[in-house]
């Protein structure tokens, strides 16, 4: 069954790297890149054996410290764990197909104050970016995160949910423990696939809560956790 594997991948990896310039023209710019990235990843995965074929390749460097992310990833990525470290700055991609071709993208507990640069990832399907110093995500915004499905923004310190949040995938959007003080039901009218919305321990009143509990019964898809709210807001306060 391997074998059968390997060799289907290699063929496809054959055609990919051989068509002719003069059908290029037949295959549009979205189905062209796709096919170039599977590619690279046969190229990447056709070194290391098929094993890594059973679990999504990540690589981990939690925990060591880091201020920047590593300047030269060794290999193909689908996933890139910063957890633990001590980086303040999400770089531009570059046309560095190994950022690009990200999938997983998890930055927790670092010193993040800024998502400015997060949409140019517009491969990601999850991004994970807890315990940061966020306060606006209005730049998460737009088209380029168009296959994002899970979003982890708790502990925080964001105060909005954008008017014109668009991310019209998500099915998660985890914001516990920020400062939001009340959220339009109608915000959510944007995030078409939302399935769960988690913003407890923020500072949402009981009538903002059964608003919001009223939209997700009327919706029917959605689930809404908003209850275990702080009391009381201190902006000079430290952060939980």
């Amino acid at each position: 069954m391997k074998k059968i594997i390997v060799a289907s991948l290699l063929l496809i990896a054959f055609l990919c790297k051989a068509a002719d310039d003069r059908y290029l023209h037949l295959i549009d710019a979205e189905a062209w890149n796709g096919l170039r990235e599977v590619a690279q990843c046969i190229s990447y995965y056709s070194t290391i054996g098929i094993s890594r074929f059973a679990a999504p390749n990540e690589l981990d460097l939690r925990g060591y410290k880091l201020k920047t992310f590593p300047d030269n990833l060794a290999g193909f990525h689908w996933g890139l764990i910063l957890d633990n470290n001590l980086i303040k700055d999400i770089p531009l991609c570059d046309g560095n197909y190994k950022l690009f071709a990200l999938r997983h993208l998890s930055l927790n507990n670092n010193r993040i104050a800024t998502t400015a640069n997060v949409r140019d990832y517009y491969n990601l399907t999850e991004l994970e970016l807890n315990n940061n110093l966020i306060k606006d995500i209005s730049n998460l915004n737009g088209g380029q995160l168009r296959i994002l499905l899970f979003l982890h923004l708790n502990n925080n310190q964001i105060q909005v949910i954008p008017d014109d949040f668009q991310l019209h995938n998500l099915q998660i959007l985890s914001l516990n423990n920020n400062r939001i003080q009340a959220i339009d039901p109608h915000v959510l009218d944007q995030l078409l696939g939302l399935r769960e919305l988690h913003v407890e321990e923020n500072y949402l009143s009981k009538d903002n809560i059964t608003e919001l509990k009223a939209y997700a019964e009327g919706r029917g898809n959605l689930t809404i956790f908003p209850d275990n709210q702080k009391k009381g807001l201190n902006y000079k306060g430290s952060r939980r």
